[in-house]
């Protein structure tokens, strides 16, 4: 979507953003939108005079892209703001901890991947002084965006990529930042996709997104990210919401009809779907046809909370009915019980034959462990121990 807008609200201002920025940059080449972007960035129409395009740089850009390169950045702020693309490294998470200019050396540790790749330099003037050595050395980058800010050898850094046969974006003397080489990068993956060069694959995951904030996996914020439009509760849209980049529609109804029609989105685009917990503890992973990441169940954080292990219990599905018969088998085969219960389940009964601890709303502010205590909650895991 057009500079991160998803919603009409924000699609409105990004309009009539552009209806004013068109009136400082009138011209509709290539190099004329990425100066639009770069204005929008920053809010600062004088940004336009400093931008130096080199060697039609766009293209080259676009070109990459289109050929699946790489793009190394200096730091991780530059990646985060990346939309739509994910085939990127952060030079600094490369650096040895105990390198003096980490940026340089981490640099200097991706060199044998340099050669056609896209380099966006947003922060460091070393990372920028880094890279024009590497070119100096016969490395050959595709196109390189440098826009480091500050009063020390910033503006220097940026004269010398300049200086290299190499197609570059720089921003001259003190001024420039991470935004500014975001919002540029953006704009030629956007150009990209335009073109239609870049396409997600087709399918559905679903992803579990945990029992509650903090337990994403590394895993499911790539595909949450990679997503072109997400379903899933408001319950897990705000767990997630950090990373969410597309539109998403809320799950209302969790029937047969929704899942079909969910599978057939999939035919044209790629859905994920969130699940709250693990997608195969009781959740979406058997109801709806695709690709399961999984995810950390509130099983795993009430056993943690327990200190007991996965081996000594059965888990059992106690949603909106009885399963005490089932208890009762589990107690039979010397193991203990782990029922995801709800507000509403009989644990007077359940306490008749068993010890029983009630696990509420764990990972929450209002998280609740105790043993003689009613259930309050629907996120409510019941320990059943055998006397």
């Amino acid at each position: 979507m057009e500079m991160g807008a998803y919603s009409d609200e924000a699609k409105e201002i990004v309009e009539r953003s552009y209806s004013i920025v068109d009136k400082f940059v009138k011209g509709n080449s290539l190099e004329d939108f990425i100066l639009k972007r770069c204005i929008m960035a920053t809010g600062d129409p004088s940004i336009k005079d400093i931008v130096v395009f080199k060697d039609n740089p766009v293209e080259a850009g676009i070109g990459a892209l289109r050929n699946g390169a790489r793009i190394i950045v200096d730091v991780s702020m530059v990646k985060a703001g990346i939309r739509g693309y994910y085939n990127v490294l952060v030079a600094v998470e490369h650096a040895d901890l105990q390198a003096r200019i980490r940026v340089r050396d981490g640099f200097y540790k991706l060199k044998d991947v340099v050669d056609g790749c896209i380099i966006a330099i947003g922060n460091s003037p070393a990372g920028a002084m880094a890279v024009y050595e590497l070119c100096k050395m016969g490395y050959r980058p595709s196109l390189i965006i440098a826009t480091p800010v500050g009063f020390v050898n910033a503006g220097e850094s940026k004269e010398l990529i300049r200086k290299l046969d190499i197609p570059s974006i720089t921003t001259v003397g003190s001024r420039g930042g991470s935004n500014l080489c975001v919002a540029i990068i953006n704009g030629i993956i956007d150009l990209a996709r335009e073109r239609g060069y870049l396409r997600s694959e087709k399918g559905v995951i679903i992803v579990g997104v945990g029992p509650s904030k903090g337990y994403l996996t590394e895993r499911a914020i790539e595909e949450i990210q990679k997503a072109d439009i997400i379903y899933g509760s408001k319950r897990a849209f705000e767990i997630a919401k950090r990373w969410i980049r597309c539109n998403t529609v809320e799950i209302k109804r969790f029937c047969e009809d929704v899942y079909k029609a969910i599978e057939e989105e999939g035919k044209r685009r790629r859905v994920v779907v969130l699940s709250t917990g693990d997608p195969m503890v009781v959740g979406l992973g058997k109801r709806i046809k695709g690709n399961v990441v999984p995810g950390i169940s509130s099983i795993q954080l009430a056993l943690a909370k327990l200190g007991v292990d996965l081996t000594e219990v059965v888990v059992i599905d106690g949603h909106a009915k009885d399963c005490i018969e089932e208890v009762r088998k589990t107690f039979e085969i010397g193991r203990h019980a782990l029922i995801l219960a709800y507000s509403k389940f009989n644990v007077e009964k359940l306490r008749e034959f068993a010890d029983v601890i009630v696990l509420e709303n764990l990972g929450y502010e209002n998280e609740r462990v105790c043993e003689d205590c009613e259930i309050k909650s629907d996120l409510v895991i019941l320990f059943a121990k055998r006397r």
